[in-house]
């Protein structure tokens, strides 16, 4: 969903190169008869330093200009947006 979608961003745009999404969600992850398991990963703790990557963001100055080819995209819910 929209949240899923809002984190891919915010890892890409600060430099995090390393995630995956599940596209269709657990449902279609099951429907394709994917392996399931319920065993806990072990993981090495890292270090995530972030890195802002200019071309994923916008400023708020260009969003005031109004510049050619700058595209916005406001993915609030309507009461989201009203406040």
């Amino acid at each position: 969903g929209r949240s899923a979608t809002r984190l891919w961003y915010v890892l890409h745009a600060y430099g995090h190169s390393r995630f995956s999404l599940v596209n269709g969600g657990w449902q279609r992850w099951k429907a394709e008869q994917r392996p399931e398991s319920r065993e806990t990963p072990r993981i090495a703790p890292a270090t995530f330093r972030p890195r802002l990557t200019p071309e994923l963001t916008c400023p708020s100055s260009e969003i005031l200009a109004r510049k050619p080819g700058v595209v916005l995209l406001d993915t609030r819910t309507g009461m989201e947006y009203q406040g």
